[in-house]
Formats: C-alpha cells, structure tokens, sequence
C-alpha cells in the first residue's frame, strides 16, 4: 500500500515540477504559457489516474473515465464562454469564470454527482 501511494506520488511530483518549470521560465514571450496550457489540457495528463485506476479494475477506470468527460465537458464550456467574454472585458471574464466555476463545483458536491454516474 505505502509503495503505491509513494510511486503515484512521485508520478504526481514530476508532474507538477515540469508544470512549475514551465510556468518559472515565462519571459516576455508567451510561448511557455501556450505550451503549459496545452500541457495542461492535454490527454497524456488523463493517463496517470487512469493508470492508477487501472490497479482496483474496470469499473474504476471507467467511472473515472465518465467523470472526468463530464468534467472536461464544463471546461470545454467555459473556455469557450470566457473566450467570448474576454473580448469584452477581460476582467469580467475572468471574474466569470471563477465564479460559475466554483457554482458548477458546489452543484456537483450539494447533488452528489460522483454518486449517480
């Protein structure tokens, strides 16, 4: 048991260190911000979970799988929405977004979402 917690620990570690050297080596170019947020969406990052998941069998994984779709599909959602916003205002957006984030983060928890998929 303590093995698995360090190796996904440490797998988890490696992530975020290449996501903080990334986001530390921004300088006037926003090549490195591009890069993490692409880093960041991309599906190579579902893969450490799912392989975690993968140990205690099928049915976790895909209840994972179904989780993080759902979860992927309120990002796609409000990507999109503070897109539009941004070229408004761009504070505004961003204030929107965090907002609506944090609705949609409550409304999972209060209706017990992770219980009914």
């Amino acid at each position: 048991m303590f093995n698995i917690i360090l190796r996904n620990g440490l797998i988890g570690a490696i992530v975020a260190i290449l996501s903080g050297l990334i986001i530390e080596n921004y300088d006037k170019s926003a090549e490195p911000l591009k890069i993490f947020a692409f880093l960041w969406a991309a599906p190579i990052l579902l893969f450490i979970p799912a392989y975690i998941s993968y140990y205690k069998g099928l049915q976790y994984v895909r209840e994972f799988l179904y989780h993080a779709l759902l979860g992927c599909s309120v990002s796609i959602i409000m990507i999109i929405t503070t897109l539009i916003i941004s070229k408004f205002n761009l504070f505004i957006s961003l204030i929107f977004n965090l907002f609506v984030s944090y609705i949609i983060i409550w409304l999972y928890f209060e209706y017990k979402i992770y219980k009914r998929l």
